[in-house]
């Protein structure tokens, strides 16, 4: 078996993926489901995925500049560095569902929720990789 072929069967890595996979769609879903249900069943699973998606990734980008700002990407250790911000991400999206159903909030209210945890976030994020970059250069 080549060497490379088993890098990518390393059960870390599988469920690295799989975990990245189930954060980026899911809390798409659980937007669509809460605020649009006629939507969530009328759509095809495929366009539902997308959709999802399409919900979660500028949150996810902007964690993950957060997270890379002053450093170098590297197309080898991107996926480790990946996790945090689409971890981030979910949290912003999930905490934010849960103040707006508790409150019984419309989706303007949600978004603007959202986009403020977003940014309590962020400052989160580049507080903890600034003190990393420090702690790394001691």
């Amino acid at each position: 078996m080549n060497n490379s072929l088993i890098n990518l069967l390393n059960p870390n890595k599988i469920a690295s993926g799989l975990f990245n996979i189930v954060f980026i769609i899911v809390p798409g879903f659980a937007v669509i489901f809460f605020y649009y249900k006629s939507l969530f069943i009328s759509l095809e699973l495929f366009k539902l995925f997308f959709l999802s998606m399409t919900f979660s990734a500028p949150f996810i980008l902007v964690n993950f500049f957060s997270v890379q700002e002053g450093s170098k990407i590297n197309e080898n250790n991107i996926s480790p560095k990946l996790t945090l911000p689409i971890f981030a991400s979910a949290v912003v999206v999930y905490f934010s569902l849960i103040i707006a159903k508790l409150f019984h909030f419309n989706l303007n209210n949600f978004l603007i929720i959202t986009i403020c945890v977003e940014l309590v976030v962020v400052l989160v994020l580049w507080r903890y990789n600034k003190r990393l970059k420090h702690k790394n250069y001691n």
